[in-house]
């Protein structure tokens, strides 16, 4: 019986399930105006795994987001990518919502680098909640690429939700098929510039732009705009060491903000004792 009252919940409010599914996760990612596909950072494995191998060094990153002023819209996430030569493994899991509705979505990723061809995939664990009501989980597939064209400009491609999987095995609402496709150009030597076009079965077409700016080795700069829905982003990211601290803020007229923080370890890399003659 609650099987059936969940599948019906979702037959009336898809869109809730939906909406959080392609939710870029990370504050850098925010700051640019989600445009990701592009853009190597450790939460890649939540949107193009293959820009992993852009990351080299092993990393971890905490974030947490605050929607619109309501505690029941926020989103927490944790993400680990492991370097091994031409190799990346990651792993990421969110939550997002409270506990009257909630969605958990897990991720591992791959990405392996041939000259300058990056491919990656992942496999995805999604579960939705709804409080006194039964869950609802399935398995998605995602499959990306990037490839650098020149020194300063990479090409990428993305598309979630490979198989058109249902929000249940025995639902019949479908989790939408994301496609995106992107680009990232080094304007100038601390200017990074950010251009991406997607699309979701469910939504219009969502034109991305932007900037990320390094004044200097601690410190950038980031802002974004997006087309659909229209709202603006600014950023802030700060470096010292093996640390990394992110910040970002979202607005919409409609809606209101959304602030969100990212914490990165970035974890030194292994020597190996030279051998002693």
């Amino acid at each position: 019986m609650r099987q059936h009252m969940l599948q019906i919940f979702f037959s009336f409010f898809p869109f809730w399930a939906f909406s959080q599914l392609v939710f870029p996760l990370g504050a850098r990612y925010n700051g640019v105006g989600n445009a990701t596909v592009a853009l190597p950072d450790v939460f890649s494995v939540f949107s193009n795994p293959a820009c992993l191998t852009g990351l080299q060094a092993s990393s971890l990153g905490l974030y947490t987001d605050h929607r619109y002023n309501m505690s029941g819209m926020n989103n927490v996430a944790l993400s680990y990518c492991h370097v091994q030569k031409e190799a990346r493994v990651a792993a990421g899991i969110g939550r997002y919502g409270d506990e009257l509705l909630n969605q958990t979505r897990a991720e591992i990723g791959f990405a392996y680098k041939i000259r300058l061809v990056s491919l990656g995939g992942g496999i995805g664990y999604h579960q939705l909640a709804v409080a006194e009501l039964n869950t609802a989980w399935n398995v998605l597939f995602q499959f990306g690429g990037m490839a650098e064209i020149t020194p300063k400009l990479r090409y990428a491609a993305h598309i979630y939700n490979v198989t058109r999987a249902k929000t249940d095995r025995l639902s019949s609402s479908y989790y939408p098929v994301v496609m995106s496709t992107g680009i990232s150009y080094l304007v100038a030597k601390q200017v990074l510039l950010l251009a991406e076009v997607e699309k979701s079965s469910l939504y219009p077409v969502n034109f991305k732009v932007g900037i990320e700016y390094t004044p200097s080795r601690f410190l950038v700069l980031r802002t974004g705009v997006n087309s659909a829905p229209s709202q603006g982003f600014l950023g802030l990211g700060i470096k010292w060491k093996g640390y990394g601290l992110d910040y970002a803020l979202a607005f919409q007229n409609r809606l209101g903000n959304v602030h969100s923080l990212s914490l990165l370890f970035f974890l030194p890399e292994k020597k190996t004792a030279s051998p002693k003659l």
